[in-house]
């Protein structure tokens, strides 16, 4: 609707709406304001997973976003194809 000119803006989580609009038109500029708010993603599990698991996923969380492979791959589905 955005792009057939029916709205003038889109509300949506930033990186989501810069992936999207890449993949579909790419050849355009998307002009993005500041954001309106900011929430927190979490990783839930059930009361009964094994705390011994929980950790080790944990652990490895951290280890993606310290090798700096979180923001490798968010550079690579937010750059314009």
């Amino acid at each position: 609707m955005l792009q057939l000119g029916r709205i003038d803006a889109w509300f949506n989580g930033t990186p989501e709406s810069i992936w999207y609009w890449n993949q579909q038109f790419a050849e355009r500029q998307l002009v993005i304001g500041d954001s309106v708010v900011t929430n927190l993603l979490f990783l839930a599990a059930s009361k009964k997973t094994d705390p011994t698991l929980v950790q080790q996923i944990a652990i490895q969380i951290q280890l993606l976003h310290d090798e700096g492979f979180v923001e490798k791959t968010k550079q690579h589905y937010l750059q314009p194809q």
